[in-house]
């Protein structure tokens, strides 16, 4: 008997007796399957500025219940739940894409997708990434920064743009 879905049955097992031997009696038993929580794999994270990345989720199994809402969860500690910032990217188990934002430049956050069903709510795996940092960056002949000289907010002086032509500086 393979059991497909959730919900009662019941299964009855019948013997048929015959000039050698007498049947017993029919023995019947039900078999309730009951919807479990769903699952979900999560999907790298790409930063995509100091303040967005996106991730997602995949591989989605519904635990014999449908998936009402899906998404991703993140915080600055492991484990992060939906009761952390998170994202609704809709409902059902199809891979989905998902758009963090509202992130702190080198910081390191924890990233988890999430599904829910009837039962409750069930994540991915842990992933860990590090915020990029926004703002220019002084950097020498050898292409390394060897101090923390930074101007913040994305813009070189004098309103330059994201670089800037420093001329011969020693550093």
């Amino acid at each position: 008997l393979t059991a497909v879905g959730t919900g009662t049955t019941t299964i009855t097992a019948t013997q048929i007796g015959n000039a050698f031997y007498q049947a017993a009696a029919d023995v019947s038993h039900t078999l309730t399957v009951s919807p479990t929580l769903p699952a979900v794999s999560t999907v790298t994270v790409v930063p995509v500025t100091p303040s967005t990345a996106t991730s997602g989720g995949a591989n989605v199994w519904d635990g014999g219940s449908a998936v009402t809402e899906r998404g991703v969860c993140w915080s600055t500690s492991p484990d992060p739940t939906v009761a952390n910032s998170k994202t609704i990217d809709g409902s059902g188990t199809g891979s989905y894409a998902s758009t963090l934002t509202g992130l702190i430049g080198n910081t390191t956050y924890y990233v988890r997708a999430y599904v829910k069903n009837s039962i409750g709510y069930g994540y991915g795996g842990n992933a860990t990434f590090v915020a990029p940092v926004d703002g220019v960056w002084a950097v020498n002949a050898g292409g390394s920064w060897p101090t923390t000289t930074n101007w913040t907010g994305g813009l070189s002086p004098n309103g330059l743009g994201s670089t800037a032509n420093f001329g011969n500086v020693n550093i």
